[in-house]
């Protein structure tokens, strides 16, 4: 068995997809199935297989049934047409016209091309016989969905949990460069390319929908939805939230800073650059509290040990140095501007701060704990 897994393994990795090669072989399977037990037509038996093969585990059992459906319907509806009005252009026209209907109002819309298919062969079966050849027909379409569902959850399942932890890492890197980019680039004064910056949020979007189309695919997998599973879906599913609004805030602070760099290099109003030295430090350090507690929640994915680092509370001090500075300045018009725009940078850290801190603390209450 270890040999022929190594083979399937090493075939995959020689071909486009497991999933193509797990088509290939319920083809096969079917088809000689077909021959074995002596069922006309082992041709239909290949096309439900083809047309049964999907990407999930749960996505098969779900298009099993759909398909099983459309195809009882299909046959039924040919079979009695044929036997009342025989096969012509015009009988396969009506009977297109029933199956679609009700299979629309069943909402088994994606099997209704197959089920078409289905019933044309039902409606042409040869023979004397027509309704024995009819029913032969039908069975070995009904192999070949059985024989698809059979492969696609024996043979290599997909692992999209193990795609999924991967995708979440690899987003989990490149989001938090871009904030810490984000954050250096306000503290110097300075910004990234508006066109690059579109550029690395564009991707960072586009990894995200990328999780969320796998997580998707991770729910529907065919197993036992036990309490552990439950929570990994749940757990995943506020990360990628968590990681959309991180997006969003880095967005926001990206605003802020051309904003902030228009007005010192055009001297407009705003605290003295001299007053930002004490923000910066402690910018700096939510920044650094934010990465504890960010570093915790990838290893929450990463299966490592987590624990809740002890970090102090700089939202007190920070409210007394913005109290100082502001009784400091003598035109405090000038300060407003400027300090609201600090106070939502500083909110927006202590926020992440406060989102990565919520994951890792259900985590350790309970969560997904033990299942991750």
């Amino acid at each position: 068995m270890d040999f022929f897994k190594r083979s399937f393994l090493f075939l995959q990795s020689k071909t486009p997809g497991a999933r193509t090669l797990k088509t290939g072989i319920a083809v096969s399977v079917s088809m000689l199935i077909c021959e074995l037990l002596s069922i006309p037509s082992p041709v239909l038996a290949g096309a439900a297989t083809i047309s049964n093969m999907q990407p999930g585990t749960g996505e098969s059992l779900k298009n099993a049934k759909n398909q099983a459906l459309a195809h009882i319907i299909a046959i039924i509806t040919a079979i009695i047409f044929g036997v009342f009005f025989g096969p012509s252009p015009l009988i396969i026209g009506i009977v297109t016209i029933v199956v679609i209907t009700i299979c629309l109002n069943l909402k088994i819309e994606t099997s209704i091309h197959v089920a078409i298919i289905a019933a044309i062969f039902i409606l042409y079966s040869p023979g004397s016989d027509y309704l024995q050849s009819a029913l032969q027909r039908g069975v070995a379409i009904f192999v070949g969905i059985f024989v698809a569902f059979l492969i696609n959850v024996t043979i290599l399942p997909p692992e999209n949990e193990k795609r999924l932890k991967k995708e979440i890492i690899e987003l989990h890197k490149v989001i938090t460069d871009f904030l810490e980019e984000s954050l250096n680039n306000y503290l110097l004064i300075q910004n990234t390319n508006r066109e690059d910056f579109e550029i690395k949020e564009k991707n960072i979007q586009e990894r995200i929908e990328s999780a969320e189309t796998i997580l998707e695919t991770f729910k529907a997998e065919l197993e036992v939805q036990s309490k552990v599973k439950k929570e990994k879906e749940l757990f995943y599913s506020k990360y990628l939230n968590y990681q959309k609004i991180l997006l969003k805030n880095i967005i926001d602070i990206y605003s802020i800073n051309e904003k902030r760099r228009e007005r010192v290099f055009n001297r407009k109003a705003g605290i003295p650059e001299e007053y930002f030295s004490e923000m910066n430090s402690i910018i700096f350090q939510l920044f650094s509290d934010f990465q504890k507690w960010n570093d915790q929640v990838i290893k929450i994915v990463k299966e490592e040990p987590v624990e809740a680092p002890e970090l102090k509370d700089f939202w007190d001090v920070f409210n007394q140095k913005i109290v100082s500075q502001y009784d400091a300045i003598t035109d405090k018009k000038k300060f407003i501007p400027t300090i609201i725009e600090v106070s939502i940078v500083v909110y927006k850290l202590k926020w992440t701060s406060e989102e990565a801190k919520k994951i890792v603390i259900n985590n350790q209450a309970g969560g997904v704990k033990n299942g991750l």
